[in-house]
C-alpha cells in the first residue's frame, strides 16, 4: 500500500564516506514524511509528518544538539506531511522557518524562532501538482556537502 515506513530511528549520512550511520537516539515518536531543519546551529526542528495511523500531524519537536533531548514546541495551524522547512532572516534578523504546502494543501505558515510561535502567511493560489507521485504542493530543497 505504501512505499515507506513510519519509524522512530535517525540515521546520519556521511557524504565523504558515502555511508549511513544509525544514531543512538531516536525521534520523539514514530514518523514518516516529516520536514526538518537546523535552527541557529543549536537544534534540529522537525515539523509535521505522518503518524503510525497514516494521518498527517501538526506537531513540532526540537532536538537540542547539546543535550540530545527533545522538546515539544507549539503545533502548526495545519497538519501536514511532505513539506519543507526553511530558515530565512528578515531585515530585523529574526529567523523564520517556513512550512510550505504539503499533503495536497495550499496552506503556508512560518515559525518565529525568537518568539516560538507560528504565524499565518499567504497560501498558494492554486494546488501545484507534483508530476510523478500524485502529491501536491511539495517544496523540495537540495544541497551538497
Amino acid at each position: 500500500m505504501h512505499d515507506y515506513s513510519v519509524l522512530d530511528s535517525i540515521e546520519k549520512y556521511d557524504c565523504l564516506e558515502d555511508s549511513w550511520t544509525k544514531m543512538y537516539f531516536s525521534l520523539p515518536k514514530p514518523l514518516a514524511k516529516l520536514g526538518s531543519t537546523i535552527v541557529n546551529e543549536k537544534s534540529i526542528l522537525i515539523v509535521g509528518g505522518m503518524s503510525r495511523d497514516f494521518e498527517p500531524t501538526a506537531e513540532v519537536w526540537s532536538l537540542s544538539l547539546m543535550t540530545l533531548e527533545w522538546t515539544e514546541k507549539m503545533s502548526m495551524f495545519a497538519p501536514r506531511l511532505t513539506s519543507s522547512g526553511l530558515i530565512f532572516s528578515q531585515s530585523n534578523e529574526v529567523p523564520y522557518i517556513y512550512a510550505i504546502g504539503g499533503n495536497k494543501s495550499r496552506e503556508c505558515e512560518r515559525y518565529n524562532v525568537g518568539k516560538e510561535v507560528w504565524e499565518p502567511i499567504p497560501n498558494f493560489q492554486e494546488k501545484v501538482n507534483q508530476d510523478f507521485r500524485g502529491e501536491y504542493n511539495c517544496l523540495f530543497t537540495y544541497s551538497c556537502c
